[in-house]
């Protein structure tokens, strides 16, 4: 069933062992503990993170496609994940390297596809991409067929043993039984399925149409997720993705295999960035009303990425019993938003990358920034997360340097 092409094993081998190595050191053990803390609203370092994907810095100008040697596809990628956590342990940052890996089971055919809206890029390779949608009318709806959750468990089982075959004797081979939409995040493609422009219009000229896309959407998600759970499928490992290490004091850690989770003990995380030009009352009337349901459900939830929330905690205190972390985005007012979340949430605080690692190196500046803004949030419980690194003008000591100086800056706290 699977094709074997042995000098792409021998590489993820390699890189395997490294990882398993790395995973072994007693630091990771003691960023566990870090992020445990600051995620229970307890006392203790903020922890450094930061993070960058094949498509930003990471794959442009560190793991190129001259540095990966892997030639199939799915392999190719493991080997840039693989070389992204030994670059991350070089880096020193907090993030945990796990000892395992996480494959996704195979899922059998689950009705509804999300992904039919396409990126035209510009002409002139400048600027932004346009989206294209494809929701004109009522009749494009039927596009959209129920959603259910249903593991092939024969093609899974040899799935699990291929991957055993490469990596078992280096890292435990982890499979995430997740179901294939449980991601809120897939409500925040609304306005790409009906294109950007189509959408803001809508809003005015078809409330009820994009209200009824979103419910739509919002309620295959949420059966989804319930047969998931219903199945015994759900687990930590493969719930851990807020933009952060996961660990805490109240819900269960991420382990390989241990299934049956309830929502209630797992992290929930979504965000609205392409909903960020509404007013908040606009955003809830036909973002939150449908998200927040499903999110409620969850043990703890995570709120957020790039959008600036500032005007938003309000309605995310009000709405959210279980919100225990919020970004507070380059763009975002450090003053008002501790003033609204004060020592009673995790503000995950991202200083803005073009200033710090992207566009030139200043060291004098970057003390003064962090330094700056540390004084703003003492007394709450934070993290300090650099992201969207779209380039290092080819310089990755950068990264080294940026967590070195901002761990030197938090030490004068």
């Amino acid at each position: 069933m699977f094709v074997t092409n042995n000098d792409d094993i021998k590489v993820i081998r390699e890189l395997a062992a490294q990882v398993s190595e790395i995973s072994k050191k007693s630091i990771q053990s003691q960023r566990r503990e870090l992020w445990r803390d600051v995620n229970s609203l307890k006392k203790g370092r903020p922890p450094i993170y930061f993070f960058a994907n094949h498509l930003e810095a990471m794959g442009t100008e560190i793991i190129t496609d001259e540095v990966l040697k892997c030639k199939d596809p799915y392999w190719r990628r493991v080997e840039f994940d693989f070389r992204y956590l030994i670059f991350k342990d070089w880096v020193g940052d907090d993030h945990v390297v796990e000892p395992f890996f996480t494959a996704p089971a195979v899922l059998k055919p689950i009705g509804r596809n999300y992904s039919f809206f396409e990126y035209v890029p510009p002409a002139d390779r400048r600027g932004a991409a346009k989206v294209k949608g494809y929701l004109k009318g009522e009749a494009d709806l039927e596009k959209f067929t129920p959603l259910h959750h249903e593991v092939d468990e024969i093609k899974t089982r040899e799935w699990h043993d291929y991957l055993n075959f490469v990596l078992g004797d280096y890292l435990e081979v982890d499979i995430s039984r997740r179901p294939g939409y449980t991601s809120l995040v897939h409500m925040d493609e609304i306005p790409m399925m009906l294109g950007m422009e189509d959408f803001l219009y809508a809003l005015y000229d078809r409330p009820d149409f994009v209200k009824r896309v979103t419910k739509l959407i919002a309620d295959g998600i949420i059966q989804m997720t319930h047969e998931g759970e219903a199945s015994g499928d759900l687990s930590a490992s493969a719930f851990s993705y807020i933009q952060a290490m996961p660990y805490c004091h109240e819900l269960p850690d991420p382990k390989p295999n241990v299934y049956g989770l309830k929502l209630s003990q797992l992290w929930g995380w979504t965000q609205g960035q392409c909903y960020s030009g509404l007013s908040p009352a606009m955003t809830q009337e036909f973002l939150y009303d449908f998200q927040f349901p499903l999110v409620r459900e969850f043990g703890l939830s995570a709120i957020g990425c790039c959008e600036d929330l500032t005007n938003f905690i309000p309605i995310l205190k009000r709405e959210l019993p279980n919100l225990r972390r919020v970004s507070v985005a380059p763009w975002a007012d450090v003053k008002k938003c501790v003033s609204q979340l004060e020592d009673k949430y995790v503000i995950s605080w991202r200083p803005n990358p073009a200033t710090m690692v992207c566009c030139g190196w200043d060291p004098a500046y970057i003390r003064s920034y962090i330094r700056e803004n540390l004084e703003i949030m003492q007394g709450c419980h934070f993290d300090i997360t650099l992201k969207d690194v779209q380039t290092v003008e080819n310089e990755p000591w950068r990264l080294y340097e940026w967590v070195k100086i901002v761990r030197e800056v938090i030490e004068e706290f």
